[in-house]
């Protein structure tokens, strides 16, 4: 897993986010999702750390990205 691999920053988000750093475990997603912009579940995790943070209106965003590539509850 080197440093450009989309699971290896989405792994490395989700540790931030069990700690808290939410804000460090978005670039991280975005750098997931930079390589794999398909990738439902970093879009749903990420809008989960926007959420956490309050920005809701950024969250919807991407729970709404993360439905239309086929994330269901």
């Amino acid at each position: 897993m080197g440093p450009n691999n989309s699971d290896a920053w989405a792994a490395k988000a989700d540790i931030l986010c069990s700690m808290g750093m939410y804000e460090i475990a978005i670039r991280c997603r975005d750098r997931s999702l930079a390589i794999n912009p398909d990738n439902m579940l970093t879009w749903m995790t990420r809008g989960n750390a926007l959420k956490a943070l309050g920005r809701t209106t950024e969250a919807e965003v991407d729970f709404t990205k993360a439905k239309e590539l086929g994330y269901t509850s």
